[in-house]
């Protein structure tokens, strides 16, 4: 079920609308309001093991965080839109919150279990970021989680941030996956991303691929 056709006696049953704290939006209209004549920016980009590993305390880490509020402040972002997966969508998260130009962040949920196979330290920063009182959560679809929704969420996100003007970050180092598809698909939009290199920002990338458990959203 895609996000829009959730109804009332439904909505207190999707996972997240039952921790305190978590303000869980279910009304596209009132989406479309909070973006309404504001400067919204979006972003794709990769998870960590396709980046320097787990330790988001790294220096690389702080780096892209910092090239990302700059590109927040430069832009007088109002509104930031994030799919909330682990690594660049969780940065970004985290920069919009500690920006002073940004108003909302609208997590952009691709399905009710995203989070269920994260390690307890990756879902508590996670929970913590949509509590937030900056923080407006949002179900793309009230699926159970499937890779397809993952392109669902992106397609969604683009789709919002064209409708309202607003621009595409993507830390991306040019190959196949998750990212690349989503620029891609922005592209067939008209929309040009701006693309950062995660290299040029934080050097050499160390993460490996095939961490079991870790690319699921």
């Amino acid at each position: 079920m895609v996000m829009g056709e959730v109804d009332r006696g439904t909505y207190m049953e999707l996972p997240l609308a039952r921790i305190k704290g978590i303000s869980v939006c279910q009304d596209e209209e009132k989406i479309k309001e909070i973006l309404s004549n504001k400067k919204v920016m979006m972003v794709t980009g990769h998870r960590p093991q396709h980046l320097w590993g787990f330790n988001m305390e790294r220096e690389e880490y702080k780096k892209i965080k910092e090239e990302i509020r700059e590109k927040m402040q430069e832009d007088g972002t109002q509104i930031a839109i994030s799919g909330m997966a682990l690594g660049i969508d969780m940065i970004f998260a985290e920069a919009a919150l500690e920006s002073s130009t940004v108003e909302t962040l609208i997590a952009a949920i691709p399905c009710l279990n995203q989070e269920s196979v994260w390690q307890k330290s990756n879902r508590e920063n996670y929970y913590k970021i949509l509590k937030n009182e900056k923080t407006k959560t949002y179900y793309v679809t009230t699926e159970r989680y499937s890779k397809e929704y993952m392109q669902v969420r992106n397609k969604w996100m683009v789709n919002r941030t064209k409708d309202h003007g607003g621009k595409i970050l993507a830390i991306w180092n040019g190959k196949p996956g998750g990212t690349s598809n989503c620029v891609r698909y922005a592209r067939s939009q008209g929309m040009k991303p701006i693309i950062i290199s995660p290299e040029d920002v934080g050097g050499e990338l160390k993460g490996k691929s095939g961490n079991k458990g870790y690319d699921l959203a």
